[in-house]
């Protein structure tokens, strides 16, 4: 048996008989716990130093899980115009100032429409500005500032620097602030997001002062975005990130500027640990000194693994009582040599049929899932008794 933390197990190891039982009528399937959503919730709901949290939607939009985030009180990140009127017709109630538009390298057409709809929106790219500031005339809007940095495990998670496609550069700033006056266009927000799995409990603290800094270009500002990425641990030589030290960090910086307010837009801390991805073995492979797994579904359920190289903790449910023999990879049925869900995992023994399960899906799973080689992808499973 293999858990990172046997005194704090996570949540389906004490679910692990409901799991088989859900696996063994509709696997391969993500399962979604609806108390491990809630806890997550809470926790950031809980930092006093946070003024509004907006939930980023392309994380996960299962219909359930955004229902369960309004109920709490969280707000919306929705980075197109399909998650805005998915946002409306789910809350057709929904205060516009829950939710927040941050496109990047949207048509002209989308900023127009979202106007129409009287939603913040985030402006990443002098380009807008400089060719359609007409669009945004006696409007509210905010910046996204890259302050030159990014972070995270994998390029393609890395939101900041030169080499990113995502904000608009500090030495760019003045030419926005004379545009922004010239066409009475009101600046209230100034946002920045540097990557994913990052923590740094003051990272957030850092990213709030640097921001300040540009404050004097734009003196309507109310509202600081430190953006996302906050991380979890994933790795049993990771040290959890510490909510107590990020929010106090937050409230000594508040001290120094209480008239502005901080938001956060999180995806993967509130969703990644709910949802763990459940797919039976249907073959087993020896190939030199390499030992395969084969399973049900594979990067046309879940692709993070191999656009991210990402790890993920994978365990055989139904012989989680059985002692580790040896490394094995994880393999799907695609017809792609990238097609591996986990690379010298530690496992028992396994059979065909039984159930592996692969852990801290809940963010980034389902939601870039495809039909690819015309096979279907796990579907969704919300336990709202787990």
């Amino acid at each position: 048996m293999r858990i990172r933390d046997i005194q704090h197990p996570p949540w389906w190891y004490t679910f692990r008989y409901e799991l088989l039982k859900i696996a063994d009528k509709n696997s391969p399937c993500y399962v979604y716990s609806k108390s491990c959503l809630h806890e997550k919730a809470v926790s950031l709901l809980s930092c006093q130093a946070v003024d509004r949290v907006f939930y980023s939607v392309k994380a996960n939009s299962n219909k359930n899980i955004l229902q369960q985030f309004y109920q709490e009180g969280i707000g919306f990140e929705c980075v197109s115009l399909s998650e805005v009127y998915f946002i409306l017709k789910l809350f057709p109630d929904i205060l516009k100032n829950k939710i927040l538009f941050t496109p990047n390298f949207a048509p002209k057409k989308e900023y127009h429409q979202a106007l129409a709809l009287d939603i913040l929106i985030t402006i990443d790219n002098l380009y807008i500005l400089e060719h359609w500031a007409e669009l945004f005339f006696q409007k509210n809007i905010f910046i996204r500032v890259d302050l030159g940095e990014g972070h995270g495990h994998h390029k393609y998670v890395v939101t900041g620097g030169d080499e990113s496609k995502f904000g608009i550069p500090i030495s760019s700033l003045a030419q926005v602030s004379e545009i922004v006056n010239r066409h009475d266009i009101r600046v209230v927000g100034l946002h920045s997001h540097a990557g994913s799995g990052i923590l740094n409990p003051l990272h957030w603290e850092k990213v709030f002062r640097s921001l300040t800094n540009c404050l004097q270009l734009f003196p309507h500002v109310t509202i600081l975005d430190v953006g996302g990425g906050l991380g979890i641990t994933e790795r049993q030589d990771q040290t959890p990130l510490s909510l107590d030290k990020f929010n106090q960090s937050l409230v000594e910086v508040k001290k120094e500027w209480p008239k502005l307010q901080i938001w956060i837009e999180p995806g993967r801390y509130l969703v990644a640990e709910s949802g763990v991805l459940l797919a039976k073995v249907t073959q087993t492979k020896v190939k030199g000194s390499i030992k395969f797994v084969g399973i049900e579904t594979g990067m046309n359920s879940f692709l993070r693994p191999m656009l991210y190289d990402s790890y993920h903790e994978i365990v055989n449910l139904t012989r989680l009582d059985e002692p580790i023999v040896e490394p094995m990879n994880i393999v799907g049925p695609i017809c792609e040599s990238g097609d591996t869900l986990g690379r010298l995992q530690p496992m028992p023994i396994c059979q065909e049929d039984d159930v592996i399960l692969i852990e801290n899906v809940g963010a980034y799973g389902y939601s870039m899932s495809s039909n690819y080689n015309l096979r279907e992808p796990a579907q969704e499973y919300y336990a709202a008794e787990c």
